[in-house]
Formats: C-alpha cells, structure tokens, sequence
C-alpha cells in the first residue's frame, strides 16, 4: 500500500499548515522503483534531494508518497487556504495519487460533473479536480482543463505512470529514463540533485543554442534528459515510454473567421477581460507587471473594477525606463501603481540567474524580470504579465521583416534602403532593426527569421565552431529543426507560419521558460491571460489584416488600446523589456568578460574558437560593433559550464 509521508514545514518558525486549495509548486518523483524497503528507501532519499532543490517554488512545505513501485514528491506555494489540499494528494482506495504544478482555472466548473460521474472528493483542491478528471476521462480529459499545469499520476494497480504538460508549455517538465526507471521533476536542477546522475553535454543542444540563445523541447543541455514538450503527455509501463501530443496551436482554424473589425474588438476584449479575471482566483495578493505597452495595459483595462495592484520596473537610463508609460496607464485606469528600481548587482544576477533556469539561455532580459520578481514578491504572491499577446496578434518586428523580405525580391532597392536606414547600429528600434533586416533580406522567409533571432550576424557564426566541435556535429542543423515547425504550418499565410513557429519555439523554450525561472525564484507565481486557450483558438480565426499591416505591427489590438488606453500608449511600438546591455558589458560586466571569456581556461573554447571571441570581444569594447547579444549568450554559456562542472565536450556519438 502506498505510504504517506507527512507534510513537513521547511522552516520552525513558520509551522506548515495542511489547509491549501490552490498552489504552485514543484514536483518530482520516481517510477519503477523496486519492491524492497531497500530501494524505497534509496528511491525515497534521491527524491527527497530532489525535493529539497525545488524549495524556492513551493517554500511552504514538502509533502511525499512511497509504495508499489514509485515515489512521489512535492513542494508548495500556497495561493488559497482551505481545508485540504496537502500533495500528494490520493484516491481513497489508495489505487490512485497525484502531484501536480499549476493552476485549474475551471476546476470549480468540473467538480460537480465529476461528482456526478462518481468522483469521491476529500479535498476542495484543483489538485484533486485534475485527479478525478483523469480517472474518469482518460487522457481526453485534458482538453475539458483551463489553466497551467504540469503533473505526473501514478497508478499504483496498473504500476502506470501518467505524466502531463499544458498546451502552451507554460509550467515546465523534465524526465530521465534511467534504465527501466523514469525520474521526473519541475527544474534540470532537481534532477542533478541526485546522487546515480552523471550528465554529458549535449553537442547539438549547444549548436542550437549558439544560433538562438536557448535549447529548444525536447532536448536540454544533457543528452539524458528530455523536455516534455507542450501540449504532450508522456506515460510509462514496465520501463517502456509513450509521448504522445494532445494539443496543438489550431491551425485548422486560420482565417475562418468573417468578421467586421469592431465585433473583432469587442470579442478579443470580451476574451481577455474573462481571461484576466479568473486568473485573480486566490486568497493570496495579485499583482500586474504593468510595462507601459498594449498588452499589459490591456490586462490592467480589464482589471481596473478588481483593484488589482500594479507594478513596473524603473531604470536609470531613459532609453530603456517605461516606468513613466507604466505610470500613466496606471493613473488613466484608476489603478494603484509602484515603480521598482532596476538596481542589478550584474554578476551576482547573471550567476543566480543562469542557476535558475538549469541550463544556457541568453535571454539578457532576465535580469530585469529577475529583479521585478525579487521586489515583487515583497508585496504580492501572484504576478499577472502580458506575455503572449506578440504571438497571437503579431506583435514582432520580424513579422513585417519576413514579409518585406519577400518583396525585395521584385524590388531589389527596398534592401538598399533599408541597408542605409539601418546603418547606425548604436539605435534601437527600427533604425536598428532595419540595419539587420538589410543583412537578412535576400533570402528565404524562413532564413531571414533565423538570421533575425540568430545573437550574432550568420557569418560571425559560421567562423565561430571548433573544428572537433563542428564535426561531431555531423548533419545536424538548427535551421532542420526550425524547418520541421514551419513547414508543418505549410499550406498556411507566411505570417501564420511564422507565428507558429514563434509559438512552438521561442515563446516555449525561452520567454516562458524565463517568466517561470526567474518569478518562481522568488515564490511568485506567474500567470498568463493571453495564453487562455479560448483566445488562442479566436485569435487563430482571425485574418492577417487584422494583424499586422505594411508597418505596423498588432493592428487589432492597437484599436482596442485606442479605446481604452492613453492614445500615445496605443500607437507607440514595441520597446521590450532589458537592461542597457551594449554599454553593461563594455562598463560593469567588462572585466567579468575579459577574465571569464579570454581566459586560457575558458570551457567555451571546446567549442568556439578562442582567436573569434577575442575579436568579437575587441571589436565590441571598443564600439566598432554591437556584439552585446553574442557576448551575452557566450557569457551565460561560460558561466553555466563553470557553475555545473560538467564534461567539456562530448564525443560525436548519439
């Protein structure tokens, strides 16, 4: 029979209290562990480490589960006290338990249908809900879930274990098939935890994260461990592994929308109002990242009757500081507003952050999010954000980019001009945009996506890779894999594909994976109104023309922000959310470079050619070029081979 451990209290201070509804957490576990008291209490151990590493996702206690085969661990954030609700939670026959990370939004809605279908309830927990709907529905029942989730089911008759992921890949789930065992958890982190895993780095993993600054599902920087991608759940039996996709971006739906412009409107308001309002569910203080642009502020529109609090991040330089914007939308809704410092200790910040997520990723605007979240969770538990809207309403530059790459094939001057325009790569935003979209232009569609998101101009990369590094790479290429994505929206408007492909890939394995490593380590919860299910399906039926228009960029949602936001908020473009990156590396950073990078002892050059990052870095110190991106990226990859320890560079075998 299953035994359970009980909830234990991380702290003396702050007793655990066994009385949570809703709650963000980690979770982790073992299946196929064997029958003796020996190996659970050796699986139990490893799991318990595990365990343990997660504590900044759920510091309010542990909980864990032991018998018939697994292990099953969990650590939790509290969001609503109620009576129950301690994880793992079980059925009570004792056949079924569960942990779960995230948050059913509907799980109210489905409570009283599963009771009818015979589910026997102990607790008023979310968790409990998505038990039942699995007992009773099967895999299919994941489609009946509103939310964010990530969870693993055992079932201790069958010896089965049910792991899922939400279909956006908002929460995060990793796995290692250790002979016929499978270990699972929320971070790479709690599985390097263990004491039986020795990882070897994956060579095609950092050939796709020099081309794009992060690892895409589902591999990960070690070739023993997989992502579970979105919108997949993944079940073991008797050390045999099934994945299987339940949900995908509805690209049958494209364009099957007939609608005027002003219905459109009303419907996408109407969508994420509702969105954003069942995502205030808790007992537990919200709060809005509230940045100064349209997507945020249209969250905070739809909140402005909920007393919602808002907040945003101020920086010293004006280029980069939205704060006032933020302000400003803040004060036009009514709406309580406070502005966070940005006052990063750059290396301290660059090594907590790159050991958050686990494995390289060079997205540089972790460190401010890293920031907002740590001065955020003073005052609030959840934080609501806006991420999201870009890929659904076209939102990205490098959407009109691809389009007027196409056009200068029958118009061979437009490159020039943009060539000219975009020469001063010193600017930011258009001007600067342009200048790599010159480079880009000539080619496919699709190339010139890559080259858009690539940290470094596609021929600085080709000169970059280690002769050995570069053969054991064999075939492989990062374009293939972006390929796969793309042309599985073929048959569809470019901007569509593209759109997927943002979906499937950056959105996923980079600003989601960002929003959840750099809130939750600080206990915050995130959450994501634009990534409700419901909206993706509207916003899917929706023709291009209500997207982006020759130069513009999310034309339907401008219309709304016109009607409900300050005018100058509604027309000004994209700004992003970063530090001042080109002068922290030539100032603050400087000297962590030079001793990290030019180093004789580097662990890159394994993989770059020492004589290349010399120049780029000279060429970048000195301002005859903006190598901030690739410097960045490097420097994270430095770091993170120097934090973990790992082997420097793996044979060219599978």
């Amino acid at each position: 029979m299953f035994r359970r451990i009980p909830m234990s209290s991380p702290t003396t201070d702050q007793p655990f209290r066994q009385e949570t509804e809703y709650f963000m957490c980690g979770i982790a576990g073992e299946s196929g562990v064997g029958n003796s008291p020996e190996c659970h209490s050796e699986a139990m151990l490893e799991v318990r480490r595990m365990v343990a590493s997660l504590h900044h996702r759920g510091p309010d206690g542990n909980g864990f589960r032991t018998g018939e085969g697994a292990v099953l661990g969990a650590s939790r954030l509290a969001i609503v006290d109620v009576a129950g609700g301690n994880q793992p939670i079980s059925t009570p026959d004792g056949r079924y338990h569960i942990v779960y990370n995230g948050e059913c939004y509907n799980a109210d809605e489905l409570r009283g249908e599963l009771q009818a279908r015979g589910a026997d309830f102990r607790t008023h927990a979310d968790t409990e809900v998505v038990l039942w709907n699995h007992i009773v529905h099967g895999p299919d029942g994941l489609h009946r879930l509103n939310g964010m989730f990530a969870f693993a089911i055992w079932d201790s008759q069958q010896r089965e274990l049910f792991v899922a992921r939400d279909r956006v890949g908002i929460k995060p789930l990793f796995y290692w098939q250790n002979g016929r065992r499978l270990v699972f958890s929320s971070t790479l982190n709690a599985i390097q935890a263990r004491t039986d895993f020795e990882g070897t780095i994956d060579n095609e993993s950092i050939e796709l994260y020099l081309a794009t600054k992060f690892i895409l599902a589902p591999r990960t920087i070690f070739r023993e461990i997989r992502k579970l991608p979105a919108g997949h759940w993944l079940r073991w039996k008797q050390g045999e592994v099934l994945v299987r996709q339940w949900w995908d971006f509805p690209l049958e739906n494209q364009h099957s929308l007939v609608i005027d412009h002003a219905k459109a409107e009303s419907h996408v308001e109407e969508l994420l109002r509702t969105a954003s309002r069942c995502r205030l569910m808790g007992e537990r203080p919200v709060g809005l990242c509230l940045s100064g642009g349209i997507d945020s502020g249209l969250i905070a529109a739809g909140l402005r009757n909920d007393n919602v609090r808002t907040y945003s991040l101020g920086f010293d330089d004006s280029r980069f500081d939205e704060s006032a914007a933020a302000a400003h939308v803040a004060d036009h809704l009514g709406l309580a507003h406070r502005r966070l410092l940005c006052q990063p200790n750059a290396i301290e910040d660059l090594r907590e952050t790159t050991q958050h997520y686990g494995e390289p990723v060079g997205d540089s605007s972790a460190i401010a999010l890293f920031n907002l979240a740590r001065q955020m969770s003073q005052h609030v538990t959840v934080a609501i954000s806006g991420t999201g809207g870009d890929e659904l309403f076209g939102g990205y530059q490098r959407y009109v980019a691809a389009r007027l790459a196409r056009m200068t094939r029958y118009l061979p001057g437009l490159g020039g001009v943009a060539g000219l325009l975009g020469r001063d790569e010193s600017k930011r935003g258009w001007r600067k945009q342009l200048g790599r979209f010159a480079r880009a232009a000539s080619v496919s569609p699709l190339e010139c996506y890559l080259r858009l998101l690539c940290p470094t101009d596609h021929r600085v990369l080709a000169t970059m890779r280690q002769p050995d590094f570069a053969a054991s790479l064999g075939g492989f290429s990062p374009t293939d894999v972006f390929r796969d994505h793309f042309d599985r929206a073929r048959g569809h408007s470019l901007l569509t594909r593209l759109m997927y492909l943002d979906a499937k890939t950056v959105l996923v394995d980079d600003y989601l994976v960002k929003d959840d490593r750099m809130t939750m380590a600080h206990s915050l919860e995130g959450r994501v109104p634009f990534l409700d299910h419901r909206l993706i399906d509207y916003a899917y039926r929706l023709p291009d023309a209500m997207k982006i228009g020759v130069l513009e960029t999310k034309r339907l949602l401008r219309s709304v922000a016109r009607r409900q936001l300050p005018r100058k908020i509604a027309s000004s473009p994209k700004q992003g959310f970063d530090l001042p990156l080109a002068e922290t590396l030539r100032g603050p950073l400087s000297a962590v470079v030079n001793v990290l990078l030019l180093s004789s002892q580097a662990r890159i050059t394994d993989y770059v050619r020492p004589a290349v990052i010399q120049r780029i870095i000279a060429d970048h110190s000195s301002g005859t070029a903006d190598h901030s991106r690739l410097v960045w990226s490097l420097l994270v990859l430095e770091l993170w081979m120097q934090e973990f320890q790992r082997p420097t560079l793996s044979d060219a075998s599978p």
